[in-house]
């Protein structure tokens, strides 16, 4: 799957052990209208291939997830919201954890913790 038709990430910040984006999403791509046909959404495993694949970027390394310890769907994400950050805090230990917020204007709209192993 060639994430890149579905969003486009901009690298707005990184300090060491964290990094953000600034999110926008093709909203007119088939994906979105499957998910609910009378509202198009983000589907919450977009969101977590879409944290995946930033952190396989930015780090330049196979990363898998492994598990995901909490996630809160707070606001649901629309594709056609003109942008989001995420905001992405990670720290290596046997495992790569991972504390991910997504929000907009609008607030918070989804929270992960989650587990990734580095191959």
């Amino acid at each position: 799957m060639n994430l890149e038709e579905y969003y486009k990430a901009e690298l707005i910040s990184e300090s060491e052990n964290s990094f953000e984006y600034r999110i926008t999403f093709n909203p007119l791509h088939p994906i979105y209208k499957g998910h609910f046909p009378q509202q198009s959404v983000v589907p919450g495993i977009m969101q977590l291939e879409i944290v995946g694949h930033l952190l396989n970027k930015k780090l330049q390394k196979n990363i898998q997830l492994q598990k995901v310890k909490q996630i809160k769907f707070l606001i649901p994400i629309l594709p056609n919201i003109p942008e989001l950050k995420l905001l992405l805090q990670y720290k290596v230990e046997h495992f790569l954890n991972a504390t991910v917020q997504i929000s907009s204007e609008q607030g918070i709209h989804t929270k992960i913790l989650a587990h990734f192993e580095i191959n």
